[in-house]
């Protein structure tokens, strides 16, 4: 913590105007769960966020949790010291409010690639890309241009959690078949790529 970039991450956290967050302590089965190396990190820790007048400091909440079996990440371990949510039942507690999720449905098309793959059976079939939608609406038929690259494709289908979709709004995190016209324009699609919903037909 001292040598380490985590306050420096907080910093920046913080500098984004971020208000409330979640501090997972992980590895902690490498310690055999030990008590006193959760409350010595929750300490240090919240001693910082304090003095550092981070926003919510006293509401900030400490989740000592391992993520190679999902202890106290998707479910909730029996511990003598804690006795708090697990980080996904933590997270399903905050909501994004109705205005700002009005807000970003109403914003142009704006998506983010996270994954690019193909896929020859199965219910996902084609050459797909999961992205997160940023902003707008997205509808089988859009067309949509990625930089960098300036590449070309309109929706063919759409799937969340492999069940098909017709409609995706800002917040959704969504897999989509790709209708292109050239498969080497395909192998150019990245993570991390940028795309938006333009004419070009």
């Amino acid at each position: 913590m001292n040598k380490g970039q985590t306050k420096q991450h907080i910093d920046i956290i913080r500098g984004m105007g971020i208000e409330h967050m979640i501090v997972c302590v992980n590895k902690m089965d490498v310690s055999d769960w030990d008590k006193k190396t959760f409350e010595y990190i929750k300490t240090h820790m919240d001693h910082y966020f304090k003095n550092s007048a981070f926003p919510n400091a006293e509401d900030i909440k400490f989740i000592p949790m391992s993520a190679y079996k999902g202890d106290n990440l998707t479910f909730n371990m029996d511990l003598d010291y804690y006795k708090g949510n697990c980080l996904l039942k933590e997270i399903q507690k905050y909501k994004i409010p109705q205005s700002i999720h009005q807000n970003g449905i109403e914003k142009p098309i704006r998506l983010t690639i996270k994954n690019v793959y193909r896929n020859n059976k199965g219910v996902l079939k084609g050459r797909l890309i999961e992205v997160k939608v940023e902003g707008g609406t997205v509808q089988l038929g859009t067309k949509l241009k990625v930089m960098p690259g300036s590449i070309l494709f309109s929706v063919k289908n759409m799937y969340i959690n492999n069940k098909a979709i017709k409609t995706a709004q800002f917040g959704d995190v969504v897999d989509l078949v790709l209708n292109m016209d050239k498969d080497t324009d395909f192998d150019m699609l990245f993570n991390g790529c940028i795309g938006n919903n333009i004419k070009f037909y």
